[in-house]
């Protein structure tokens, strides 16, 4: 079980990366 917890927490920590890095975006193109 704790590869697939690492696994798992992996996936998770690149999805939080993707939505702070999108959430950037957004923050970005409604400053302009």
């Amino acid at each position: 079980m704790r590869g697939l917890d690492k696994a798992l927490g992996v996936e998770t920590y690149q999805l939080e990366q993707l939505v702070k890095e999108n959430i950037g975006k957004l923050i970005e193109s409604t400053e302009k």
